[in-house]
C-alpha cells in the first residue's frame, strides 16, 4: 500500500480513475462467473477508522479531514466502476453491482436524545446518501453540522468537501433509471445507545465509543447480550435498521452481506452463536414479511475463521 505522499491512499483524487481501471480488469477476468459485485466494503472502516487514528492502512492520521476527503473520492470511484460495468459489461454478463455499508443501529438514551440518535444514523449513512437518496449529496443534517463546526474552528470552508452539481448527478444519476446501484449491501452486527458526550470524554470510531466530531457518545444498553469486545447482540436492531433504510431510500433491494457473532473462547456447544443467528434471522423475517423490506440475500459472517483488519488470522 503506497503512502499518500507517494500517490496512494484514498485522499488522492486520482484514485477514482485508477479504481475504474482496476474494476475493468476484474470485470473482464471474472464477469462470466461473478454475478454479484461490491465496489467497496465498509468505507467507514478504511476512511473514518483508518484516518482517525492512523493505525490502519495507509497509516496516516488526518482526523476530520482525511476521512472526509476519502469519503468523496470513494463515492466518485464507486460511480465510475458502476457506470463502467453498466456500459461495457452488463449486456454480456448480466450481473449486479452495489456497495456495502456497515451500520450500527442507534437508539436514543432517552426522549431528549432522539434528534442526536437520528443524526448518528445519518452519520452512519454518509456513504449511502450520495448513491441511494433521491436528492444525492451528503446527508443534509451531517453536512450542515460539519460546516458549522468547521466555521467555528476558523476554516474558510467545510472540512467535508462538497460535491459539484455534475458530481452529484454522476453519482446519483439524473433520473432513477440512471442510478449507480442494483442493490444495497448491509453489514450489521450490533447496536448502540446515543447520548450527549460528557466534557473531555474520549470518543473514537475504532472502539465504537462515539464521535468526537459531533460530541455524541455510544454505549451498549446493559440489558443487551455481551459478546466479544464491541460485538453486543441486539437482534431488533437489524430490523429497525432495515426499516430506517427503506424509509430513507425507498423500496430497493437489500442484501445482508455480513451478520455474525464473535467469542474469544473455543466451545464445543456454541449456543451463543446459534442463538445470535436464530434471533437475528427471526427479526429479518419480520422485516421481510411484516415491514415488506425487499431482502434477497443473507450472509452469515463467518463460516470459517478469517483474516481480520489488524488481528491477523483469527
Amino acid at each position: 500500500m503506497l503512502r499518500d505522499s507517494d500517490g496512494g491512499g484514498w485522499t488522492n483524487p486520482e484514485l477514482a480513475s485508477w479504481f475504474e481501471d482496476y474494476a475493468e480488469v476484474a470485470f473482464g477476468l471474472f464477469g462470466d462467473r461473478v454475478k454479484t459485485w461490491l465496489t467497496f466494503n465498509e468505507p467507514v472502516s478504511f476512511c473514518d477508522v483508518a484516518y482517525e487514528g492512523g493505525k490502519a492502512a495507509p497509516g496516516i492520521a488526518l482526523p476530520g479531514i482525511g476521512n472526509y476527503i476519502c469519503a468523496k473520492v470513494v463515492m466518485l470511484a464507486h460511480a465510475r466502476a458502476y457506470r463502467l460495468y453498466d456500459t461495457k459489461f452488463r449486456l454480456q454478463y448480466r450481473g449486479k453491482v452495489g456497495l456495502t455499508n456497515h451500520h450500527l443501529w442507534c437508539e436514543p438514551k432517552n426522549s431528549d436524545e432522539e434528534e442526536n440518535a437520528e443524526l448518528m444514523r445519518n452519520v452512519m449513512a454518509l456513504y449511502s446518501y450520495p448513491i441511494y437518496s433521491k436528492t444525492g449529496g451528503w446527508p443534509p443534517s451531517v453536512e450542515k453540522r460539519i460546516a458549522e463546526i468547521s466555521e467555528q474552528e476558523g476554516y474558510s470552508q467545510s472540512r467535508l468537501p462538497p460535491f459539484t452539481r455534475e458530481e452529484m448527478e454522476y453519482i446519483k444519476g439524473k433520473e432513477e433509471r440512471l442510478c449507480t446501484f442494483d442493490f444495497y449491501g448491509l453489514n450489521y452486527y450490533t447496536s448502540r445507545v446515543v447520548e450527549t458526550a460528557k466534557p473531555g470524554e474520549n470518543l473514537t470510531w475504532v472502539s465504537l465509543s462515539g464521535s468526537s466530531e459531533f460530541g455524541l457518545a455510544l454505549t451498549p444498553d446493559p440489558s443487551w447480550k455481551a459478546g466479544l469486545a464491541w460485538l453486543i447482540s441486539y437482534p431488533p436492531g437489524i430490523r429497525r435498521q432495515l426499516q430506517w433504510l427503506k424509509q430513507k431510500f425507498g423500496d430497493i433491494e437489500f442484501q445482508i452481506m455480513e451478520n455474525g457473532y464473535a467469542t474469544s473462547e473455543p466451545v464445543m456447544y456454541d449456543d451463543e452463536r446459534v442463538n445470535y443467528y436464530k434471533d437475528h434471522l427471526e427479526q429479518l423475517l419480520l422485516a421481510i414479511n411484516e415491514d415488506k423490506v425487499f431482502v434477497t440475500a443473507y450472509t452469515a459472517w463467518s463460516l470459517m475463521d478469517n483474516y481480520e483488519w489488524n488481528s491477523g488470522y483469527t
